[in-house]
């Protein structure tokens, strides 16, 4: 038995396809198949059954793909703990963050990450939160950015930042007469939120009253409710963040709330145990050090 051998049959596991699973190793089908049935005739059992389309697990192969997890895992910490001995920030480092986060966070700090630490190599998904917290669950990625906090166990939140959040007009808004805003200003039955930004109503002091819309988002970027109150009117919450790549006619529609009432908290997220130290503090630090001066650092 090899530590390549449970590589392959996680592989196996995660894509359910042979060629796929080949492929993502950067192997031949048949050199996966051959390994997998080495390891099979090893332990003298069938850990896939090969008759069902896709592929799946046996009842005993489930608990094999568990204990691989397990065996992969503790080998990887023995390297990375020689790896923080030494002080070094090197090895790869799989990041998985929040769409609604990638596009204004990522421009900020990679550049300088991948050019203060060239031995770190960086893997990037960008995925919904539960995808995230699957991905770390089954070890496919060390660390996640998201907004805080999650109700899941068995993970550790990293605060980074606290993001304000701010109004964004339609052109012909009352509100827009108003240079900043009270959160008492906001009609919470006329916003406009993308699921992901439900979250934010509890702190607004007004009770929520039927929607003045018919029209619920299940899963809309930040850009696409902007439009959306841009041409047919009404108010929607974005992230500060967001605001710094609008042109300027669009940042004449943005209204902050006084005193930064309004806010997210931006958190790294690690399995408890995590063991990718370094690593992970050089991300945190370099994403602190290039935030714009009107965000609050944790």
């Amino acid at each position: 038995m090899t530590l390549t051998q449970l590589e392959y049959i996680i592989a196996l596991d995660r894509h359910r396809h042979f060629a796929t699973a080949a492929a993502k190793c950067h192997i031949t089908q048949p050199t996966l198949s051959i390994q997998i049935q080495k390891l099979e005739d090893e332990l003298g059992i069938l850990i896939f059954d090969r008759t069902k389309n896709p592929v799946s697990l046996t009842e005993t192969g489930i608990l094999i793909i568990e204990q691989a997890r397990v065996v992969l895992k503790e080998a990887r910490l023995m390297n990375d703990l020689v790896i923080n001995s030494r002080e070094e920030v090197k090895g790869e480092l799989n990041l998985v963050l929040l769409p609604s986060l990638a596009p204004y966070l990522l421009p900020l700090f990679l550049g300088s990450l991948v050019k203060k630490y060239p031995d770190l190599l960086m893997s990037i998904r960008e995925l919904h939160l539960y995808q995230i917290i699957g991905r770390l669950q089954n070890d496919s990625a060390d660390v996640g950015v998201i907004v805080s906090p999650i109700e899941e166990s068995g993970f550790y939140e990293i605060p980074v930042f606290k993001e304000p959040i701010v109004a964004y007009l339609s052109p012909d808004h009352p509100l827009a007469e108003k240079e900043e805003l009270e959160l008492s200003d906001i009609d919470v039955s006329e916003l406009i939120l993308t699921k992901t930004h439900q979250h934010l109503l509890p702190q607004l002091p007004l009770p929520k009253t039927k929607a003045k819309h018919n029209i619920r988002f299940e899963n809309a970027s930040i850009e696409t409710i902007r439009k959306v109150v841009e041409r047919q009117g009404g108010i929607t919450l974005i992230p500060w963040i967001a605001t710094t790549f609008m042109g300027e006619r669009r940042q004449k529609f943005v209204r902050p709330f006084k005193g930064n009432k309004l806010q997210r908290q931006i958190s790294l997220i690690v399995q408890r145990g995590f063991h990718k130290q370094r690593m992970i503090d050089a991300l945190r630090a370099e994403i602190i050090a290039n935030l714009p001066p009107e965000i609050p650092r944790n």
